[in-house]
């Protein structure tokens, strides 16, 4: 999903590879290949890229935080339940992550739920 949506901002806002890549820092090569889905970027090149294109790293990755929450589904639970005591969740962690939709796709397992907190965690320590 990150690389289509990559692409069709990048289309929108009427960049070339080059200044877009310019814009955040990257090489060309490295850009294309993030839009081809071969490079897995970082959570800074992620920023670099929603900076560059005026967006939210939520919004580049496709991601939708709804304040209105369907609630804490069992899989969610049990894995908050099981990692609370080494991950330093909360219960706002909880709440927060049960909110998240990508586009209409929810979490719904384990490893999940553990890359959406350490994405989250990661963007939470560059505010």
């Amino acid at each position: 999903m990150l690389a289509r949506n990559l692409h069709l901002m990048r289309k929108e806002q009427r960049f070339s590879l080059r200044k877009l890549a310019n814009r955040a820092g990257l090489s060309p090569t490295t850009l294309f290949q993030i839009e081809q889905g071969k490079a897995n970027p970082s959570v800074k090149v992620l920023e670099k890229l929603a900076e560059a294109l005026t967006v939210s790293v939520s919004d580049l990755m496709g991601w939708e935080i709804t304040p209105q929450c369907e609630g804490i589904s069992q899989e969610l639970a049990n894995w908050y339940k099981e990692r609370k005591g080494y991950l330093g969740l909360r219960e706002q962690d909880l709440e927060a992550l049960s909110c998240i939709r990508f586009r209409n796709w929810k979490p719904h397992s384990f490893a999940h739920f553990d890359l959406l907190f350490l994405v989250l965690s990661l963007l939470e320590g560059k505010s």
